[in-house]
Parts: C-alpha cells; structure tokens; sequence
C-alpha cells in the first residue's frame, strides 16, 4: 500500500527588478537534473517548468506586476489520478483554482524517478540580485 503524503504549501515571497529567480522543487538528486520543477521569476513574468527525463517544457507562464514583491507557490494536492498527489505551481497568496500548472506528482516520485524516497525545495539566483522577503512551509495531515 503506498503512503499517502502530507498535503503541504510551500511559499516563497521575492522581489526582482534586475533578476532572475527560480524556486525549483525536486528529489534531492537534482545534481542528476532529471525530474524536477520550477517558477522561474524574471522583471515582468513568472513561468512555471517542468522537467521529466530528458524532456523539459515551460507548462503555464503570467504577466505580474515586477514593482512588488511576489509570492511563488508550490503546493501538493489531494490526487486527481494514480499518482501520491498533484503538484500545483503557481503565483499570488492562494492559488485556489487558478495554478499556472498542475501535474502528477508521480513524476517527482521514486516510481518514476527512482533515487531517494524525498522532496527538496530551495531556492537559486539564476541572475541579478534576487531579494528573498520569506519563505514558509504549511503542512495539512
């Protein structure tokens, strides 16, 4: 039988105007880079991406407002299929019904990525000077 996990939401409140943020959430053998995914934050808009294998798409992407500090969201989901749980990604203080994506987490999952039995959120300057307000987790049994 598996486990089912946690239902959990992980928030992360940045400012850019000159950067370029990604706020990746992955097995924790990313130095492999096979299976992750991430919201890449640059002045203007967010895109949300994902990584399976050696296939790698940008899955949702919004216009925001690049004055104001913006809250990045990854949040893990009762499953709507087979899978442990859905993965949601998105922007804003709640991301309700309105994700810029969501997908099967199985694909972060030792089932398909075999590897550790884990998660593992971090986040990376990829250019400029990214400026990190908080970040917070929230787990639901």
């Amino acid at each position: 039988m598996r486990r089912r996990p946690t239902v959990y939401d992980v928030a992360a409140r940045a400012g850019v105007s000159i950067a370029t943020v990604s706020f990746a959430f992955t097995q924790p053998e990313r130095v492999k880079s096979w299976h992750w995914c991430a919201l890449d934050l640059e002045p203007g808009r967010v895109a949300a991406r994902l990584r399976i294998g050696p296939l790698e798409s940008e899955i949702g992407a919004a216009a925001i407002d690049g004055a104001v500090p913006v809250t990045l969201r990854v949040e893990s989901r009762a499953p709507s299929s087979g899978g442990p749980d859905d993965i949601a990604l998105g922007v804003g203080p709640a991301l309700g019904d309105r994700p810029l994506a969501v997908f099967d987490g199985r694909y972060l999952s030792t089932e398909v990525a075999t590897g550790f039995t884990g998660r593992v959120i971090g986040l990376q300057a990829l250019a400029g000077a990214v400026t990190l307000h908080e970040v917070r987790y929230t787990a639901t049994p």
